[in-house]
């Protein structure tokens, strides 16, 4: 049900204009659109839902925190020691004290896996 909703309000929006490439590029030009619709429609598997702990404010609030802000905005990065092998220090909120927070470190690797996992997908 998702699915064909959200294909419709994207059917819509195309209709009334509302995407618009960069300049000098037409992807959704001619066959590309229907393509791409074509291709949602198509896929199995690319979501999975159930009904939030906390109700629907909980998942608004979360969400809100994405819609134009990355997961971890630069200056909570406090520190950085090599790319590959090196830690990567940053502050984050303390739950029952939402402006103390506290520092966190993690080896880079799995600081750049954690931050990806908020990413969209393309």
């Amino acid at each position: 049900m998702f699915r064909g909703k959200f294909v419709a309000a994207l059917r819509q929006n195309y209709a009334q204009g509302r995407f618009a490439p960069a300049p000098g590029r037409n992807e959704l030009d001619g066959p590309a659109w229907p393509a791409l619709l074509a291709a949602w429609y198509g896929m199995t598997g690319w979501l999975y839902a159930k009904p939030a702990p906390g109700g629907p404010v909980q998942v608004l609030d979360y969400l809100a925190h994405y819609r134009h802000k990355v997961a971890v905005s630069n200056h909570r990065i406090t520190g950085l020691t090599g790319l590959t092998d090196g830690v990567v220090s940053f502050r984050v909120r303390h739950a029952q004290r939402p402006k103390a927070g506290r520092l966190t470190s993690l080896p880079a690797p799995e600081f750049i896996r954690r931050f990806f996992m908020h990413a969209l997908p393309k």
